[in-house]
């Protein structure tokens, strides 16, 4: 995968949680994994895949997990909007 399809689809997870978080209605990790590989991937990646997304994500610190819902933090938010602006 080029590495601009993965940076898009990295943008759309955030996209995604930050959407989610305003609503108050954060997402459970199952419930994220499975919306990130119908959704975003479009069936297009294995569930390895898609919790490897998370974990990046994470690692990077760009999201975190409360209670077992996934959060974007402000980090993640400061690096979607420097990369969509």
């Amino acid at each position: 995968m080029p590495q601009s399809e993965r940076s898009q689809i990295i943008k759309q997870i955030l996209r995604w949680l930050e959407a989610r978080e305003r609503a108050k209605d954060s997402p459970k990790i199952l419930e994220a994994k499975r919306y990130i590989e119908s959704e975003i991937c479009e069936m297009g990646a294995a569930p390895r895949t898609v919790g490897s997304y998370l974990a990046r994500l994470e690692a990077h610190g760009f999201i975190r997990e409360v209670r077992g819902r996934l959060l974007c933090t402000q980090t993640g938010k400061n690096w979607l909007e420097k990369k969509v602006s």
